[in-house]
C-alpha cells in the first residue's frame, strides 16, 4: 500500500480474516507489533464496551491486535475484562420489551436496558444452572460500572420473572467465538476442510451438489388478513400499470394524439381504482362499494 504522499515509503498491509465480515488489516511497526489500520466490528459491535469511558470501542481493536500477535507467535496476555458478562444495550421502544417492566414506576418508554446472553457452558449447567423459561433473555436497568453486574436486578424479557441464575456469556467467550472462528462455506486452496490452523491464504468455494430446489421467498404473497383476494388485488394493480404504460407510449406527435392519451388514461383510472377499493373493502369485511 502506497500512501497518497509519494514521499512516504510504501507500507505492507497484512489481513487477518476469520469470516467474510470479520477481519482486521494491520501493518507491523519496527518492533514487529501490529498496528491496526482497519478492523471489522461484526458480531462484537452489538456489545457495550467493558472498559469504563471507552466510547470509541477500543476494546475491539485491542482484541484484534492480540489475535494478530498470537498468529505471528508473539506472547499475549489476557484482558482484565474477559470474565465480565457481555452486555448489549436495548431501548424500550416496543410493548413486548416494556411488558416485563410495566409495573415498575421508575421506568418509562424509551429508557435503556442491558441484555445479557445466558451461559452455555457445560460447567455452569452441571453446577445447577436454573432457567426461568425455554427462551430466556436476561435483562436489567442501565448501569455505568461494568464490574457491578452481580448486584443488579436481572429479569427475563420473555416471561418477566426474576432470573434465577445470573450466569452469562463473558466478553472473552464472545471474543473467542468471533475471532477464532473460520469460514465453513469455503475450503482451503488445496481442497482440504477448513480449520483453525489450516485456513491460510487463498480459499476456494465449497462444491455443492443440489438435490432439489424449493422456493421459499422472502415476502408475504397472500393477503395478511386471510382473505383470498390478495392475488386479485395484485393482478388488478399490474393490469392498471400495464395500461398506463401503454397510454404513455402512445405517439405524442400531435395535440390530438396527446388528447387521446389523456382520455385513455382518464378512462382507465376511475374504473380500476373503484375495483381496487372494492377488493380492499372485501378484504376488510366491508359490504359496501365506493365509487
Amino acid at each position: 500500500f502506497t500512501p497518497e504522499n509519494s514521499q512516504s515509503p510504501s507500507v505492507r498491509i497484512r489481513a487477518y480474516r476469520s469470516s467474510e465480515k470479520a477481519y482486521a488489516m494491520a501493518a507491523l511497526d519496527a518492533h514487529g507489533d501490529p498496528v491496526i489500520r482497519k478492523y471489522s466490528a461484526h458480531a462484537l459491535g452489538q456489545y457495550r464496551s467493558p472498559i469504563t469511558g471507552d466510547r470509541k470501542r477500543e476494546w475491539i481493536e485491542a482484541a484484534w491486535r492480540r489475535k494478530i500477535r498470537a498468529a505471528f507467535g508473539a506472547p499475549v496476555q489476557t484482558f482484565p475484562w474477559e470474565e465480565q458478562p457481555a452486555l448489549a444495550q436495548l431501548t424500550l421502544s416496543t410493548w413486548s420489551v416494556m411488558k416485563p417492566y410495566a409495573q415498575n414506576p421508575n421506568i418509562r418508554p424509551f429508557d435503556f436496558l442491558l441484555v445479557a446472553a445466558p451461559s452455555r457452558s457445560i460447567c455452569d449447567l452441571a453446577s445447577g444452572y436454573r432457567s426461568c423459561c425455554a427462551d430466556r433473555r436476561p435483562s436489567c436497568f442501565l448501569f455505568d460500572n461494568p464490574a457491578a453486574w452481580q448486584s443488579q436486578e436481572w429479569r427475563c424479557l420473555r416471561c418477566a420473572q426474576p432470573f434465577p441464575s445470573p450466569r452469562f456469556r463473558s466478553y472473552g467467550s464472545v471474543t473467542r467465538g468471533t475471532l477464532d472462528s473460520f469460514e465453513v462455506k469455503r475450503l482451503c486452496a488445496n481442497g482440504d476442510e477448513p480449520g483453525p490452523n489450516t485456513m491460510r491464504g487463498l480459499t476456494i468455494p465449497r462444491p455443492v451438489r443440489v438435490e432439489w430446489i424449493t422456493a421459499i421467498g422472502k415476502e408475504v404473497i397472500g393477503d395478511p388478513t386471510g382473505f383470498n383476494g390478495g392475488d386479485a388485488q395484485r393482478n388488478e394493480r399490474r393490469r392498471v400499470s400495464r395500461s398506463r404504460r401503454a397510454a404513455r407510449r402512445t405517439t405524442r406527435s400531435s395535440p390530438s394524439s396527446r388528447n387521446q392519451s389523456r382520455r385513455a388514461k382518464d378512462g382507465i383510472e376511475p374504473a380500476a381504482s373503484s375495483r381496487i377499493r372494492e377488493s380492499k373493502n372485501h378484504a376488510a369485511g366491508l359490504n359496501y362499494r365506493e365509487d
